[in-house]
């Protein structure tokens, strides 16, 4: 099977993190030949910030033909490929709409192009968007997992957090979709005094430092010295670093496709508050916000036809109430289940599972 990936490449972006938990484990596919081209990044400011495996693969020749061409870009591009039997194209329907897409007019019926997505909740908007039944794939997000061995306490201490607090942990770019007002203004209701809140922003192609200072600084200095801000890149061990050191990972978004830190976050056992309705109900072992799917008045042209964009409305008392509701009483988090489910070697197997499968047909 010779596949073609074209992507981001070490670009601290989820569609760069997903590239490689999606395919690292075809390395160990005998009958697998990899070849990946980095293509231009959505924001052309964006650099490349980390070593990657797709790095040390080919890159493809003008004579090169493929059986499968694999395309995480955007905007979405679904063309099919002339030098493969496949494309196949990765595609989030955040809007429950396809939103951003270098294609005015496209039918996939009629051409050998697949969709692959990661959730049914946008599967249901690939199909609001005319995207065939028959022509989407979906295959969740994978976790590349890793065991850490030092105990909260000590991983406390090293990142100079009170060890004897409650730990809430966001990690995204702050952008509006995370409903980042949510969260501050959230965590400045609680009236526990024992609680610290840590952001992981993105800073290297986000203003996440600057939108996090938009809305510290209206709080007062009591509340702001509970917050802890970490916008550097870190490393995936940093990273399950701090998923192991908190308590509940906080996520009352607006729109996502899939929302891979609330799984990093059941992974590592953490408890987690998150949106309802969208795509983390279909995985997460949550409390969940009450929200509601809002049909607003923006539109996507898809193939000549305007299609409304939907978004979450997640309730703020309903949130609030959740965040003073699981300091004193959390669920049970099934680790193995997330593990034995959700790793990137499971994810790996079924990808390629699905591909023989589809190639097979032709």
């Amino acid at each position: 099977m010779k596949i073609h990936i074209i992507g981001w490449s070490g670009i601290t972006h989820s569609y760069s993190f997903a590239i490689e938990t999606y395919f690292k484990g075809f390395l160990f596919e005998k009958d697998v030949e990899m070849y990946f081209t980095h293509c231009m990044t959505y924001n052309n400011t964006w650099k490349k910030s980390r070593l990657s495996f797709l790095d040390n693969l080919k890159s493809p020749l003008d004579t090169d033909v493929f059986d499968i061409t694999f395309r995480m870009t955007y905007p979405y591009d679904y063309n099919p490929d002339p030098k493969s039997k496949l494309t196949i194209v990765f595609t989030t329907c955040e809007f429950m709409v396809i939103h951003n897409t270098n294609n005015q007019y496209f039918d996939l019926s009629t051409t050998n192009v697949y969709v692959l997505t990661p959730s049914i909740f946008s599967k249901q908007g690939l199909i609001r968007s005319f995207v065939p039944y028959n022509k989407i794939i979906t295959i969740p997000h994978g976790i590349h997992i890793i065991d850490i061995k030092d105990s909260k306490q000590e991983l406390r201490r090293k990142y100079k957090i009170p060890e004897n607090s409650y730990v809430f942990f966001h990690n995204s770019s702050l952008t509006e979709n995370k409903n980042p007002k949510y969260i501050f203004n959230g965590f400045n209701k609680l009236e526990h005094s024992n609680v610290i809140l840590i952001i992981k922003g993105c800073d290297n192609i986000y203003s996440s430092k600057n939108i996090f200072d938009t809305y510290v600084k209206s709080l007062s200095m009591q509340i702001q010295k509970k917050i802890y801000y970490i916008g550097n890149d870190l490393t995936d061990t940093e990273m399950a670093e701090l998923y192991t050191l908190s308590d509940c990972y906080l996520s009352p978004y607006i729109v996502e496709g899939f929302n891979i830190p609330v799984l990093e976050a059941m992974i590592y056992g953490l408890q987690v508050i998150c949106t309802k309705k969208g795509p983390t109900d279909e995985f997460a072992n949550a409390f969940f916000i009450d929200s509601v799917l809002f049909t607003g008045n923006e539109v996507e042209i898809i193939n000549g036809i305007p299609i409304k964009k939907q978004v979450l409305l997640p309730d703020f008392k309903s949130m609030v109430t959740l965040m003073k509701t699981v300091i004193t009483s959390p669920k049970k988090i099934d680790v193995s289940f997330y593990r034995n489910n959700y790793s990137e070697n499971i994810i790996n197997n079924i990808l390629y599972k699905t591909f023989k499968n589809l190639l097979f047909k032709f």
